[in-house]
This record gives C-alpha cells, sequence and structure tokens, in this order.
C-alpha cells in the first residue's frame, strides 16, 4: 500500500508541474508533474489527474484529500528521510498506438545517493497529458 500510495503522490507531483507549462509530450508531463511533487507542491498535481468520466465532484475531492493526507503522513517524510530528491530523469516512454495513452519509466535520485526506477501511467485527454488513476 505504501509503495503504492508513493507512486501515486509521484505521479501527482508529476502533474503539478505539467499544469504550470502545458508539456507536449508525456515525458515531459510525467517529469513535470514529479518535480512539482517533489517540490512542494502536490495539490496542483491532484489537479491533473484523470479521474475518469463518472466521478462526481464529491468523490474528486474526497480523493484529493486522501492523497493529501497520504502525501503529508507518508510520502513527504520518506523523500525528505532520503535527502529530498536531487534528479529526475526520463528513462523512456511508450506512447500506445492510438495515441491517447503513454507509459513513462523514470529515475528518481535522491539526496542520500539512492535512486529508483518508477513507472507512470498517462492518459492524453483534450489535448494534455494526464495521471492516470489506472495501474
Amino acid at each position: 500500500m505504501a509503495k503504492k500510495l508513493f507512486k501515486v503522490m509521484s505521479c501527482a507531483l508529476a502533474l503539478v508541474f505539467a499544469a504550470c507549462s502545458s508539456p507536449s509530450t508525456p515525458g515531459e508531463a510525467a517529469k513535470a508533474y514529479a518535480e512539482d511533487l517533489y517540490g512542494g507542491n502536490p495539490e496542483s498535481v491532484y489537479e491533473n489527474i484523470d479521474y475518469g468520466t463518472e466521478a462526481t465532484a464529491e468523490e474528486i475531492e474526497q480523493t484529493k484529500q486522501m492523497l493529501t493526507e497520504m502525501w503529508n503522513e507518508k510520502g513527504k517524510p520518506q523523500i525528505d528521510a532520503k535527502g529530498g530528491v536531487t534528479d529526475i530523469e526520463v528513462l523512456s516512454e511508450e506512447i500506445s498506438e492510438d495515441g491517447n495513452s503513454a507509459v513513462v519509466k523514470m529515475k528518481i535520485t535522491y539526496g542520500n545517493g539512492e535512486s529508483e526506477e518508477d513507472e507512470t501511467k498517462l492518459v492524453l485527454v483534450d489535448g494534455k497529458w494526464l495521471l492516470s488513476m489506472d495501474k
């Protein structure tokens, strides 16, 4: 659960940056969202998640609140314990044949020298790459 939460939070952070710069590729979007998340603006990331067409405004707000609590209680302390994030590198991006979804692999490097690879799934909605809630 903690690992899945961390991945969702990573995606959410990446979304924050993309909202400001409107990246044109899934790799650019995923990196921007990660930079925003790790840069301390997770709320912006939550605005760039594809919650699906059937989600109500109340459900979306509840999800955002849950993500905020998870980030504050688990995600941020874990990142801080590793000395923060010093680098985010896009390793690959695979866009589906129909061009409506993508998987981006990134390498996250922490202040303590550790690094890990993460995959982020994005979907193209109205010309903008958004984080997908599907894992």
